[in-house]
Protein backbone atom coordinates (compact mmCIF):
# COMPACT_ATOMS: atom_id res chain seq x y z
CA UNK A 1 0.00 0.00 0.00
CA UNK A 2 1.19 3.35 -0.39
CA UNK A 3 0.21 6.86 0.86
CA UNK A 4 1.51 9.93 1.28
CA UNK A 5 0.59 11.80 4.47
CA UNK A 6 2.74 11.36 7.49
CA UNK A 7 2.55 10.79 11.30
CA UNK A 8 1.85 13.45 13.77
CA UNK A 9 2.25 11.48 16.18
CA UNK A 10 5.32 10.64 18.73
CA UNK A 11 6.17 8.10 21.11
CA UNK A 12 9.37 7.22 22.76
CA UNK A 13 8.26 3.64 22.15
CA UNK A 14 9.16 2.65 19.01
CA UNK A 15 5.61 2.72 16.37
CA UNK A 16 3.80 -0.62 16.24
CA UNK A 17 2.08 -1.46 12.85
CA UNK A 18 -1.58 -2.34 13.07
CA UNK A 19 -3.19 -5.55 11.99
CA UNK A 20 -4.55 -4.32 8.81
CA UNK A 21 -1.44 -3.01 7.33
CA UNK A 22 0.65 -5.97 8.81
CA UNK A 23 -1.68 -8.62 6.97
CA UNK A 24 -1.49 -6.86 3.66
CA UNK A 25 2.27 -6.02 3.60
CA UNK A 26 3.13 -10.27 4.40
CA UNK A 27 2.10 -12.07 1.60
CA UNK A 28 4.25 -9.45 -1.27
CA UNK A 29 6.82 -9.46 1.08
CA UNK A 30 7.26 -13.46 2.20
CA UNK A 31 4.70 -15.10 -0.55
CA UNK A 32 3.20 -18.18 0.94
CA UNK A 33 0.76 -16.90 3.23
CA UNK A 34 -2.51 -18.66 3.64
CA UNK A 35 -5.83 -18.45 5.61
CA UNK A 36 -6.62 -20.73 8.53
CA UNK A 37 -9.65 -21.97 10.83
CA UNK A 38 -12.09 -20.28 11.37
CA UNK A 39 -10.78 -16.92 9.88
CA UNK A 40 -13.97 -14.95 8.25
CA UNK A 41 -14.77 -13.25 11.32
CA UNK A 42 -11.49 -12.03 12.27
CA UNK A 43 -10.75 -10.96 8.37
CA UNK A 44 -13.94 -9.37 8.05
CA UNK A 45 -13.15 -7.30 11.38
CA UNK A 46 -9.20 -6.35 10.84
CA UNK A 47 -10.40 -5.61 7.01
CA UNK A 48 -12.93 -2.53 7.92
CA UNK A 49 -16.70 -5.10 7.50
CA UNK A 50 -19.27 -4.74 8.72
CA UNK A 51 -19.52 -2.10 11.76
CA UNK A 52 -15.48 -2.26 12.60
CA UNK A 53 -14.91 1.07 10.74
CA UNK A 54 -18.07 3.38 11.32
CA UNK A 55 -18.92 4.54 14.34
CA UNK A 56 -19.33 4.93 17.17
CA UNK A 57 -15.94 3.25 17.74
CA UNK A 58 -14.92 1.03 20.85
CA UNK A 59 -12.33 2.52 22.71
CA UNK A 60 -10.54 -0.70 23.82
CA UNK A 61 -11.21 -1.83 20.25
CA UNK A 62 -11.98 -5.26 19.10
CA UNK A 63 -10.09 -7.65 17.50
CA UNK A 64 -7.17 -5.62 17.48
CA UNK A 65 -6.87 -3.93 21.43
CA UNK A 66 -6.33 -0.20 21.57
CA UNK A 67 -3.60 0.52 23.78
CA UNK A 68 -4.61 1.87 27.20
CA UNK A 69 -2.35 4.86 26.54
CA UNK A 70 -4.04 5.79 23.11
CA UNK A 71 -7.84 5.28 24.11
CA UNK A 72 -8.51 9.15 24.49
CA UNK A 73 -10.81 9.00 21.00
CA UNK A 74 -11.23 13.27 21.09
CA UNK A 75 -6.91 13.27 20.83
CA UNK A 76 -6.94 10.32 18.28
CA UNK A 77 -9.08 12.00 16.08
CA UNK A 78 -7.22 15.48 16.36
CA UNK A 79 -4.51 13.30 15.90
CA UNK A 80 -6.07 12.03 12.34
CA UNK A 81 -7.27 15.55 11.48
CA UNK A 82 -3.70 16.99 11.62
CA UNK A 83 -2.47 14.20 9.93
CA UNK A 84 -4.85 14.82 6.86
CA UNK A 85 -4.42 18.78 7.17
CA UNK A 86 -0.37 18.78 7.70
CA UNK A 87 -0.46 17.09 4.25
CA UNK A 88 -3.25 17.87 2.31
CA UNK A 89 -2.07 18.76 -1.07
CA UNK A 90 -0.26 14.86 -1.21
CA UNK A 91 -3.18 13.36 -0.03
CA UNK A 92 -5.67 14.75 -2.19
CA UNK A 93 -3.49 14.15 -5.17
CA UNK A 94 -3.20 10.71 -3.62
CA UNK A 95 -6.44 10.16 -3.26
CA UNK A 96 -7.23 10.76 -7.11
CA UNK A 97 -5.39 8.46 -8.04
CA UNK A 98 -8.24 6.39 -7.28
CA UNK A 99 -9.41 7.81 -10.63
CA UNK A 100 -6.61 8.08 -12.36
CA UNK A 101 -4.61 5.86 -15.53
CA UNK A 102 -3.26 2.42 -13.84
CA UNK A 103 0.43 1.74 -14.16
CA UNK A 104 1.95 -1.36 -14.52
CA UNK A 105 0.47 -4.02 -11.48
CA UNK A 106 2.78 -5.20 -8.91
CA UNK A 107 2.78 -8.02 -6.04
CA UNK A 108 0.32 -6.32 -3.11
CA UNK A 109 -2.93 -5.85 -3.98
CA UNK A 110 -3.17 -2.41 -2.57
CA UNK A 111 -0.35 -0.64 -4.13
CA UNK A 112 -0.04 0.65 -7.15
CA UNK A 113 3.01 3.06 -7.34
CA UNK A 114 2.74 4.09 -10.82
CA UNK A 115 -1.16 4.93 -11.09
CA UNK A 116 -1.49 8.66 -12.14
CA UNK A 117 -3.94 11.07 -10.12
CA UNK A 118 -6.79 12.71 -11.53
CA UNK A 119 -6.67 16.05 -11.88
CA UNK A 120 -10.14 16.60 -12.73
CA UNK A 121 -11.06 14.82 -9.66
CA UNK A 122 -9.27 17.67 -7.08
CA UNK A 123 -11.91 19.93 -6.52
CA UNK A 124 -14.40 17.45 -5.30
CA UNK A 125 -11.96 15.16 -3.32
CA UNK A 126 -10.38 18.06 -1.98
CA UNK A 127 -14.20 19.23 -0.59
CA UNK A 128 -14.68 15.94 0.60
CA UNK A 129 -11.27 15.62 2.47
CA UNK A 130 -12.20 18.64 4.28
CA UNK A 131 -15.75 17.10 5.26
CA UNK A 132 -13.82 14.37 6.42
CA UNK A 133 -11.03 16.36 8.36
CA UNK A 134 -14.64 18.83 9.81
CA UNK A 135 -16.13 15.51 11.55
CA UNK A 136 -13.12 14.39 12.51
CA UNK A 137 -12.76 17.83 15.01
CA UNK A 138 -16.99 18.16 15.57
CA UNK A 139 -17.23 18.11 18.84
CA UNK A 140 -21.25 17.83 19.49
CA UNK A 141 -21.55 13.75 19.45
CA UNK A 142 -23.63 11.32 21.20
CA UNK A 143 -22.74 9.55 24.16
CA UNK A 144 -21.01 6.22 22.43
CA UNK A 145 -19.12 9.12 19.97
CA UNK A 146 -21.48 8.71 16.80
CA UNK A 147 -22.53 11.97 14.54
CA UNK A 148 -26.30 12.85 13.94
CA UNK A 149 -26.39 11.41 10.49
CA UNK A 150 -29.24 14.28 9.81
CA UNK A 151 -26.40 16.95 10.07
CA UNK A 152 -23.73 14.97 8.47
CA UNK A 153 -26.42 13.88 5.06
CA UNK A 154 -27.16 18.06 5.32
CA UNK A 155 -23.64 19.22 5.17
CA UNK A 156 -22.53 16.64 2.79
CA UNK A 157 -25.45 17.10 0.40
CA UNK A 158 -24.54 21.35 0.23
CA UNK A 159 -21.31 20.52 -0.61
CA UNK A 160 -22.81 19.15 -3.89
CA UNK A 161 -20.21 16.57 -4.47
CA UNK A 162 -20.39 14.17 -7.50
CA UNK A 163 -21.33 10.86 -5.46
CA UNK A 164 -20.02 7.26 -6.43
CA UNK A 165 -16.76 8.95 -8.16
CA UNK A 166 -16.01 10.98 -4.89
CA UNK A 167 -16.80 7.73 -2.54
CA UNK A 168 -14.65 5.69 -4.69
CA UNK A 169 -11.53 8.36 -4.11
CA UNK A 170 -12.73 8.22 -0.29
CA UNK A 171 -12.66 4.32 0.03
CA UNK A 172 -8.92 3.96 -1.88
CA UNK A 173 -7.45 6.73 0.58
CA UNK A 174 -9.39 4.66 3.20
CA UNK A 175 -8.21 1.45 2.26
CA UNK A 176 -4.56 2.13 1.98
CA UNK A 177 -3.59 4.41 5.08
CA UNK A 178 -0.81 2.57 6.96
CA UNK A 179 0.18 2.14 10.53
CA UNK A 180 2.54 3.61 11.44
CA UNK A 181 3.57 4.80 8.18
CA UNK A 182 0.68 7.75 8.10
CA UNK A 183 -0.58 7.89 11.57
CA UNK A 184 -0.99 5.52 14.88
CA UNK A 185 -3.57 2.73 15.21
CA UNK A 186 -5.78 5.19 17.07
CA UNK A 187 -5.67 7.86 14.64
CA UNK A 188 -6.55 5.68 11.80
CA UNK A 189 -9.59 3.86 13.14
CA UNK A 190 -10.61 7.54 13.34
CA UNK A 191 -9.56 8.74 9.75
CA UNK A 192 -11.10 5.34 8.43
CA UNK A 193 -14.43 5.65 10.30
CA UNK A 194 -14.81 9.25 9.53
CA UNK A 195 -13.57 8.69 5.59
CA UNK A 196 -16.75 6.09 6.14
CA UNK A 197 -19.05 8.94 7.22
CA UNK A 198 -18.40 10.94 4.26
CA UNK A 199 -18.64 7.90 1.82
CA UNK A 200 -22.27 6.45 3.40
CA UNK A 201 -23.58 10.29 2.80
CA UNK A 202 -22.31 10.17 -0.54
CA UNK A 203 -23.56 6.41 -1.51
Amino acid sequence: SSSSSSSSSSSSTPPLTDYYTHVHDLPPQVGGCQFSGDHQKYTDEIDGKHLSWRLPLSSEGGVEPVRTKDRDQAKARQGAAAALIENHDKVVRFTTRALGEPGPRVSAPFSDPYRQPEELAQSSVDTALRLAAHFLLEDSRDEYGGLDQGYVKKKVMQASLPGRPTAQCLKYLRDRTGVPRDMSFAEARQLRAHLNVVIDALD
